[in-house]
């Protein structure tokens, strides 16, 4: 996809693997638009790129607020090219020590917060897909078509034994490219997921990537994340899931296949055990 004046569209762009995407994505000649929250960092951001970028407030977790967003962009622009649906947060707030609670203790002590996680993360992903998909059929200028970037995480694809609320949201969404890539396809959107790993993008408690690092675990720059974004922009097949990993030097890709057929790669059979029927 040449990315040179396609118009991209960045939630959580305010900083982190938002704001390292949206910086490498206009170096490349794409028009950005980073929304967020955060609107001391996003304006910060706007006033750096310049025009013809632009940061807006922008809740993902409120439809009404999606509406006028993509009316907004389709006002200016006639539409939206590539979405990188990359808001997110965890349970444990930035700056909260991650370590010397129990795990489910916390959960059932703040249950508020859980949500909070899983209508940023979860919702707010879905929200921006649903939305942003009128806005983009037919964008096929150049023959790129349009583009949906789902932020997951490795821990949409394992265990993520310090943050409940935030592997399952993660997760969830590996779900929902599973069930939306073959159907926006037919729309002429690719959809795709980026799951990094370790990447220091600030949302992590304080404590985390000291104990990363204690492990022999260094965090990846939120640079390399972005570049895997626009790698994915240029390569990315409807329906795959990328890992980036720093360790890697690169990012490996997966067509992520449907359960039955992921058990038929499996290297040994699982278990089986007999049905047996209710006796009278």
């Amino acid at each position: 996809m040449d990315l040179n004046g396609k118009i991209v569209l960045i939630t959580g762009g305010a900083g982190g693997i938002g704001a390292g995407t949206a910086r490498r994505l206009a170096k490349r000649g794409a028009i950005v638009w980073a929304v967020d929250v955060d609107d001391a960092s996003g304006r910060e951001l706007e006033k750096e790129l310049g025009p013809p970028h632009r940061y807006r407030h922008h809740d993902v977790t409120d439809a009404a607020a999606w509406k006028s967003l993509v009316a907004e962009m389709r006002a200016a622009h006639g539409g939206i090219d590539i979405a990188f649906l990359n808001a997110g947060i965890m349970f444990r707030a930035r700056g909260a020590p991650a370590l010397g609670d129990d795990l489910i203790d916390l959960v059932t002590r703040d249950f508020d917060r859980y949500r909070q996680v899983m209508a940023i993360n979860t919702d707010g992903a879905l929200l921006g897909a649903l939305h942003c998909l009128p806005a983009m059929g037919g964008r096929g200028r150049d023959g790129g078509g349009a583009h949906i970037v789902v932020n997951s995480s490795d821990s949409g694809l394992r265990v993520h034994p310090w943050d409940l609320a935030y592997g399952m949201s993660k997760r969830a969404l590996v779900s929902m490219l599973e069930t939306l890539a073959p159907l926006y396809v037919k729309r002429g959107v690719t959809m795709t997921a980026l799951c990094p790993a370790g990447v220091d993008s600030g949302i992590s408690p304080s404590d985390f990537k000291e104990r990363r690092i204690a492990q022999g675990q260094d965090y990846a720059s939120t640079d390399f994340a972005a570049a895997a974004v626009e790698t994915i922009l240029h390569e990315g097949k409807p329906g795959e899931v990328w890992m980036a990993r720093h360790q890697d030097h690169g990012f490996w890709v997966y067509p992520l296949p449907a359960v039955p057929a992921q058990v038929d790669a499996m290297p040994g059979k699982p278990r089986i055990h007999p049905y047996v029927p209710l006796q009278d």
